[in-house]
């Protein structure tokens, strides 16, 4: 199987930022690595070799990026705002950095899918909920349990916040949809859930 691997500065992150591309042909797929893993950990815990057979016979072509979750998302000691300000950084790398690499090597008009599992879940979703004329969809695997979440208080909840956190979409199981782009946030339906 072809692997290559790369890295650059990023611009909009200010830091190195490595890349590992699998296979030499197909659809493009973008993964996201789970908490405050780095771009290899889907070749380290054998997902690759899972799919593998799809890769080697040029149906999908495989992108593993890092994350900025231990600069952000896990940073306990970060301001809220600075979170959300490394997410909007973290959305401008993938959009002007990575997608155009994506474009590069797959086609001009390749809509990746992208895929995670936990947080990287979360980013996967994120990134297709906020440019869906960019990306294909998304494979989102993760469990919230409404009742146990840790959220922000109403007050701090401003429109750029819940914009850029797409885990307020399914609180409660309200489905929100946000304009391509992004200017207002409509509640789509809401499910009656009730704890066991």
């Amino acid at each position: 199987m072809r692997r290559d691997t790369t890295s650059w500065f990023s611009h909009n992150l200010g830091m190195d930022m490595p890349l590992v591309a699998y296979g030499h042909a197909g659809y493009p797929l973008l993964m996201f690595p789970t908490a405050a893993a780095d771009y290899l950990e889907y070749e380290r815990f054998y997902l690759i070799d899972a799919i593998k057979y799809f890769i080697d016979n040029g149906l999908i072509r495989a992108y593993s990026i890092n994350s900025v979750n231990k600069y952000s998302l896990l940073n306990r000691e970060s301001h809220p705002g600075w979170k959300v300000e490394m997410l909007s950084r973290y959305d401008r790398y993938i959009m002007e950095e990575v997608l155009p690499l994506i474009q590069m090597e797959c086609g001009d008009d390749a809509k990746p899918l992208t895929t995670g599992a936990s947080l990287g879940a979360f980013l996967a979703a994120n990134t297709y909920f906020r440019h869906p004329d960019k990306f294909r969809g998304t494979i989102a695997i993760a469990h919230t349990n409404p009742t146990r979440m840790n959220r922000p208080s109403s007050r701090d909840l401003t429109e750029a916040v819940r914009l850029q956190l797409p885990i307020y979409a399914v609180t409660f199981w309200v489905v929100w949809v946000a304009d391509p782009v992004g200017q207002k946030v409509m509640q789509v339906t809401r499910r009656h859930w009730t704890p066991a």
